[in-house]
């Protein structure tokens, strides 16, 4: 597995394809465009630069308008090799999304000259590249963490509605059970004060009261109309009791 992992990190690094040719109309810029676009297609991430003061490579991919904004503005291949600056801050979008560009500039035809006291100056632009591509390795880094994120956000965020969920579930079970409770409480208070009168019911002529002992009963008590029964109650003290333990 260890073995894999790592084929497949060197699979996914950076590779570096140059097209050279001191002479002109070999084919260098159509190539490179035909190559660097066929690479897109396949899901790649590709990035032009453009070397040529002709500015050709770019012009496959820009309007000459706009190709002539980037030779002379600020973001071209040329000031960024002049300056000795990092490529990130020159790299351009093609109409392609991850197809992107560094392009020229007609002052490419001096740049040998401009760079002729550099130390090192036949380096300059491959430390620019190297520098680039750790750049972009930190960038990948990165993305891949805000997506690890971005998962663990969106698992929170299941978890926080799934907690709505039960909290308000458990309000409407406690507000049952409150209800049910109550109503056995009301019930029960109503039972309680109607014992003389629920007595009264069961009692017949020539049976003995058992609170006073007399047979008869001209004047029994009344049980009020919406005082529950024993079962009644019972039922109510059920209900109470079952919706509690939900």
């Amino acid at each position: 597995m260890a073995m894999k992992a790592e084929k497949a990190a060197k699979a996914e690094a950076p590779k570096t394809i140059a097209f050279a040719n001191n002479k002109g109309g070999s084919g260098k810029t159509t190539t490179c465009a035909n190559v660097g676009y066929s690479l897109w297609a396949l899901g790649k991430k590709v990035l032009l630069i453009d070397g040529d003061m002709q500015m050709n490579l770019s012009l496959s991919f820009f309007s000459e308008e706009e190709v002539l904004g980037f030779a002379s503005g600020d973001r071209n291949l040329y000031l960024a090799m002049k300056k000795e600056e990092d490529l990130w801050d020159y790299v351009v979008r093609t109409p392609y999304d991850n197809l992107d560009l560094i392009p020229s500039s007609t002052l490419m035809s001096g740049i040998e000259y401009d760079l002729f006291t550099k130390w090192q100056r036949e380096l300059i632009l491959s430390r620019s590249l190297e520098r680039l591509k750790r750049e972009r390795e930190d960038v990948e880094r990165k993305l891949s963490d805000l997506k690890k994120l971005s998962g663990q956000m969106a698992g929170y965020q299941r978890d926080c509605r799934a907690l709505r969920n039960a909290q308000d579930a458990y309000a409407k079970a406690a507000e049952k059970a409150r209800r049910s409770r109550d109503r056995y409480n009301e019930q029960n208070d109503l039972f309680l004060g109607e014992q003389a009168g629920i007595l009264a019911e069961t009692l017949r002529s020539g049976q003995r009261c058992p609170v006073c002992g007399a047979l008869e009963h001209p004047c029994p008590a009344r049980k009020a109309e919406n005082a529950p029964s024993e079962a009644q109650l019972k039922r109510f003290q059920a209900d109470a009791e079952q919706t509690r333990g939900a």
